[in-house]
């Protein structure tokens, strides 16, 4: 089993529903006591939102790039953003690591053409 990297705390809510997820999704695969190895690097949403207001998008990347060399450093294998807006700042990410960083339009438009989804 992999370590997945997790950029949390954008907000608390998102960031226990993609930990308590993974874990299930790890239990399923591997058996009932089985849990997923899991980083977090949590951000202070308080700050995300301030410069999100200001349209500080170049500091708002700098968190985010930090955040994924931590996890990177931490041992993760790939980076999950625990938020959907901030995956405006995936780019700044990518450009500091060299792990994947999963994009979640991106994984579940794969989803919905591998299932030839309609609607």
């Amino acid at each position: 089993m992999k370590t997945i990297g997790l950029i949390g705390g954008i907000t608390p809510q998102s960031t226990m529903m993609y930990y308590q997820v993974l874990n299930e999704l790890a239990a399923e695969k591997y058996g009932e006591h089985h849990s997923a190895k899991i980083v977090i690097h949590s951000v202070d949403f308080g700050e995300i939102k301030k410069n999100q207001l200001a349209g500080r998008w170049d500091l708002l990347d700098e968190i985010m790039a930090s955040a994924g060399k931590s996890l990177e450093r931490a041992g993760a294998s790939c980076i999950l953003i625990c938020a959907n807006t901030m995956h405006l700042c995936i780019d700044a990410i990518e450009n500091v690591v060299s792990i994947p960083v999963i994009h979640i339009a991106e994984a579940t438009g794969k989803q919905i053409q591998q299932k030839n989804l309609k609607k």
